[in-house]
């Protein structure tokens, strides 16, 4: 069942977004003295809301989730690096130094504490984790489409992906995207028209140029397989 919102609706989350990015690496006006890490519950708790909005994949809600990936930011400060002022989803991500450091700090020897912080936060909601990680893979193929695009790194790390382990099997909406009908709703999240445009990433993939979060490389799962490219749009 698709559960798509109006346009009015995703341009006041988008505009929500854009108003809170600045804070991820800028401090209030008036305060001189700041560490990097003081940004972080800024950082931890935008990109957790963006994941969250992003899982409406679950719904089907495949053109409102299109919006938003395509969807650019002006974030003023970037220009004072020489950066462009109008960002992708990628400037709502930025990693959380005071987690990893408290993971060291108290030997707790996880793979992602920020994953599990993301997975335990979830409990109290009806959303499933499957979902989740789901909606931070289609996160990654995208800002991983737009790295390639821009000679860059991959603009979005999926941290819960460190539960996929060595799966085999694609996520669901990638899995259905096999009939043609379900490829032609779930092509309009990537804004794309063809399987075809999935082949310069795919082969990016292919040469380790991007990889998924795993203990070692040959433990991370394969994101082809993920995306279920072979059998996309195979069937009627």
């Amino acid at each position: 069942m698709q559960a798509n919102v109006s346009e009015a609706y995703i341009e006041a989350i988008h505009r929500f977004f854009e108003r809170v990015a600045p804070y991820l690496t800028e401090p209030p006006e008036g305060v001189r003295s700041w560490n990097n890490r003081d940004f972080d519950n800024y950082r931890f708790i935008v990109s957790e809301l963006y994941l969250y909005t992003i899982s409406l994949l679950r719904y089907e809600s495949f053109r409102s989730v299109g919006l938003l990936l395509s969807s650019k930011y002006y974030v003023e400060h970037e220009v004072r690096y020489g950066r462009e002022a109008m960002q992708s989803f990628g400037v709502l991500y930025r990693e959380t130094q005071s987690i990893d450091a408290r993971n060291e700090r108290l030997k707790l020897n996880k793979l992602s504490l920020r994953a599990e912080l993301l997975e335990q936060r979830l409990r109290a909601s009806k959303l499933e984790f499957r979902y989740l990680m789901q909606g931070d893979f289609t996160l990654f193929l995208q800002g991983a489409r737009i790295a390639l695009q821009l000679g860059t790194y991959a603009q979005w790390w999926p941290e819960t992906l460190v539960y996929v382990g060595r799966a085999r099997a694609p996520f669901e909406i990638y899995a259905r995207a096999e009939s043609v009908r379900y490829f032609d709703k779930l092509k309009v999240v990537f804004q794309m028209q063809t399987k075809a445009e999935f082949a310069p990433l795919v082969e990016a993939f292919n040469n380790r140029q991007f990889g998924l979060p795993g203990a070692v490389y040959y433990d991370a799962p394969n994101p082809v397989t993920l995306m279920n490219y072979q059998k996309l749009a195979s069937a009627a």
